[in-house]
């Protein structure tokens, strides 16, 4: 199996197996289901997660920290906060770089000496 096909289905089976009171938005209400584009967008960015966890360019601490971010807080508010970022920015979505160093600030991981500015 693909890499890529695996990291898109370990990336919807992390969005749809989170338990119901993770579920639950303000007031017990349950939020509104992820749209095609925002999933599609979700499994973009994971697929750039899973690449640089992968990666032998990216610092070990880099790594550690996306993974805590990861295991600590639900894929599809990472991704919606990497995605704003991105936009706030006007960074290409297209370059899995700066789709990183979005979701590296999103995570509250401290950047790479070369990405500090």
């Amino acid at each position: 199996m693909p890499v890529r096909r695996l990291a898109l289905m370990l990336g919807l089976a992390m969005l749809a197996s989170a338990p119901a009171p993770a579920q639950q938005g303000q007031g017990g209400a349950a939020p509104r289901a992820p749209t095609r584009a925002e999933l599609d967008r979700s499994a973009a960015n994971f697929r750039i997660l899973v690449s640089a966890l992968q990666a032998s360019n990216v610092p070990e601490r880099v790594k550690s920290g996306l993974f805590v971010c990861v295991h600590s807080f639900p894929f599809g508010r990472i991704s919606q906060d990497t995605d704003r970022l991105i936009a706030q920015q006007h960074w290409s979505r297209t370059d899995p770089n700066l789709v990183l160093r979005a979701m590296i600030h999103a995570c509250g991981v401290p950047p790479p000496p070369a990405q500090q500015h």
